[in-house]
């Protein structure tokens, strides 16, 4: 009997430099991918919030189309000899974004903040939050009983606010609000309302008018109505009430400067340029400088919608003016109580430019 020989050729294995080499090729090619998808998850959620401010300004121009007017920025309800906020702008063109069921379940009768409107100010609206604003997606605070109003109000926010222009004021008073030069403002009472109420210091102010289409001399696709306003740039840090930025403002219900309403007076991202400071000017301003102003966590800028329904990204290098921090003010600009007045021959930039509905600015669509 014969064998053969049961010898098979040895098998080669890694060697630990093989090893550490293969290692090492695929950490670099998951650090030439990684950034790459990263840079595409962000342009699908950049997509997805000018989608989300199309659907906002398209609403807005059917609004006017059927009321004659812009709705109201910040306006307040008279109830029973008494006042408080009314429902903001975003409130009132839900019907135009097909969301009567959420419109139909508010209570206009009365004011915003009162118990039998607490499903609405609790109701999570998805269009009004960009994808890249993590921190505000499914966000709902509730505040307790007696902080609001009589029983617990659950808030929900929205990382998109309406410019009122370059002016940071923000009163009923028509002295101040003559100035405003964008397209929400605040109001004082609707047509409609009580204009005296006995004992409030608010007693005899009349009624402001909202913004008609004809006020808008720049031109529609020249005026932004719509920006973003990043809810999770926000401090979570209590002050000594154990009250937070982040909790406090960008309630979506409200048309205040600071929830739904901001200002062009301060550079787009203003915590990168100008820092969070509080404006001591006597401005009627709400807020710092970061809460009333345009700001995002998209790379480089902001979206914003324009009144002829666009949605343009606009960049923070954007001709903008700068604030001195000695005077709170920009360069060639003044104020004395309650007006503000722009030099002779200072021209207005870009940034601020496109904010005002009548400024008689000329910008092409290559500045921005």
């Amino acid at each position: 009997m014969t064998y053969r020989s049961g010898r098979r050729p040895l098998r080669r294995g890694f060697t630990l430099i093989e090893l550490l080499v293969v290692i090492a090729i695929i950490g670099v090619l998951i650090g030439l991918l990684l950034p790459a998808v990263q840079a595409a998850r962000e342009a699908a959620r950049r997509a997805q919030c000018t989608n989300n401010l199309k659907q906002i300004a398209l609403a807005l121009a059917n609004y006017e189309s059927a009321n004659g007017s812009y709705p109201p920025g910040f306006c307040l309800q008279a109830t029973a000899g008494n006042h408080s906020d009314a429902a903001g702008h975003l409130v009132r063109i839900l019907p135009f974004m097909e969301l009567s069921t959420i419109y139909n379940a508010c209570n206009f009768n009365i004011q915003m903040y009162s118990d039998e409107n607490a499903t609405i100010t609790g109701t999570a609206v998805n269009t009004l939050w960009c994808p890249s604003d993590g921190p505000i997606v499914n966000f709902k605070y509730t505040y307790p009983a007696g902080a609001v109003m009589n029983g617990p109000m659950p808030m929900t926010y929205s990382s998109y606010a309406g410019c009122n222009g370059y002016w940071p004021t923000f009163s009923s008073v028509p002295a101040k609000s003559a100035q405003v030069n964008g397209i929400f403002t605040y109001l004082g009472f609707p047509p409609g309302n009580p204009i005296t109420i006995s004992g409030n210091s608010l007693a005899g102010r009349p009624s402001l008018q909202p913004v008609r289409i004809s006020e808008v001399t720049d031109g529609l696709s020249s005026t932004i109505c719509y920006g973003e306003h990043a809810h999770g740039l926000y401090s979570k840090q209590p002050d000594a009430m154990g009250n937070t930025d982040f909790n406090d403002w960008n309630w979506w219900v409200s048309g205040n400067m600071g929830d739904t309403i901001f200002t062009t007076f301060f550079p787009l991202n203003p915590h990168k340029k100008v820092g969070t400071f509080y404006d001591t000017g006597g401005n009627a301003i709400q807020g710092d400088s970061l809460v009333v102003s345009a700001s995002s966590f998209h790379p480089g800028g902001a979206n914003f919608a324009f009144l002829d329904g666009s949605v343009h990204f606009i960049k923070e290098s954007v001709d903008t003016w700068t604030i001195n921090p000695a005077t709170g003010l920009p360069p060639n600009v003044t104020y004395a109580s309650p007006i503000y007045t722009i030099l002779p021959g200072t021209r207005v930039p870009v940034y601020q430019a496109l904010s005002s509905r009548n400024g008689g600015e000329i910008i092409n669509a290559s500045d921005f």
